[in-house]
């Protein structure tokens, strides 16, 4: 398929989407495309189907994820691998995350109340917000080195809200 993952759902090539026109056109997409809604093709053009959905699962994962799809905007805009490497050049940003993991690893560790452990995650999860709202605004203004530092910044926050 020669559509790249925006233009397969009728987006524009932005990092803010609407995640439910997103989830309306992939929904339809399904529909339309799914093999078993069209019994009488080949084994060849059912192939080519299942192939052809695989792609639109993976456009929609990416599409969905903020760190996939700011990855796959980075590739796509200034022809950055998107399962490069992403190294961290902002001591700061080094610095906070040592603090962050420090800060958890003793959350864990210690017997806290779990508003502790809960009031750490909300100042995470704003942290989150605050790089998304920053990474909207460097690609909107083209700054790809911000982006991509920032792209990292979402990676390590996604991350650690994982924990």
């Amino acid at each position: 398929m020669n559509k790249n993952y925006f233009e397969l759902f009728s987006l524009p090539v932005a990092f803010a989407i609407d995640e439910a026109l997103l989830q309306q056109r992939y929904r339809e997409l399904l529909l339309q495309l799914h093999p078993d809604r069209r019994p009488t093709v080949s084994p060849h053009e059912k192939k080519e189907a299942t192939l052809l959905l695989a792609f639109v699962h993976d456009a929609f994962r990416t599409l969905l994820s903020p760190v996939k799809r700011a990855e796959y905007l980075l590739q796509l805009l200034v022809s950055m691998p998107q399962n490069a490497e992403r190294t961290v050049h902002d001591v700061d940003l080094l610095t906070q995350q040592l603090e962050w993991r420090e800060e958890l690893e003793a959350l864990k560790r210690e017997d806290v109340h779990a508003d502790e452990l809960s009031l750490f995650y909300e100042k995470i999860k704003a942290e989150r917000q605050r790089t998304l709202d920053a990474l909207k605004q460097a690609f909107d203004s083209q700054s790809y080195d911000l982006a991509n530092e920032l792209c990292v910044k979402l990676k390590f926050i996604e991350r650690l809200l994982q924990q």
